[in-house]
C-alpha cells in the first residue's frame, strides 16, 4: 500500500512540477526556472543522502547520477521551452510519447 501511495504522489509532484514549470517559463526565462529547480532538487537529494544514513555514494554512482542530472535538466528545459512558446495542451502530450522509446528498447 505505501508503494502505491508514493507512487501516486510522485506522479502528483512531477505533473505538478511539469504545470507550473511550464507556466512559469512564460513569465520568466527558461534558464531561470531551470536553475532554481536544479537548485532545489540537488538540495532535497542532498539532503536525503545525509539524513538516510546509507553513507556518500561512490564517484562512479556520483557520475551517473551527475550524467542523469544534466540529460534531465536538457529535457525539461526543452519541456518547458515549447510550453512557454506554444500550447500547453499539444506540447505535454507529444513529450509524453518519449516515454514509449526506453519501454521499446527495453522489451526490443
Amino acid at each position: 500500500m505505501l508503494a502505491i501511495a508514493l507512487a501516486l504522489a510522485a506522479s502528483a509532484s512531477w505533473g505538478l512540477g511539469d504545470f507550473f514549470g511550464g507556466l512559469t517559463s512564460r513569465r520568466l526565462h527558461v534558464l531561470t526556472v531551470l536553475v532554481v529547480q536544479q537548485v532545489f532538487g540537488l538540495a532535497a537529494a542532498a539532503t536525503w543522502v545525509l539524513l538516510s544514513g546509507d553513507g556518500l555514494p561512490g564517484w562512479t554512482a556520483t557520475a551517473w547520477a551527475a550524467a542523469a542530472g544534466v540529460g534531465g535538466c536538457l529535457g525539461i528545459g526543452a519541456l518547458y521551452r515549447g510550453m512557454a512558446v506554444g500550447a500547453m495542451g499539444i506540447v505535454a502530450p507529444v513529450s509524453a510519447v518519449a516515454a514509449v522509446i526506453p519501454f521499446a528498447v527495453g522489451i526490443g
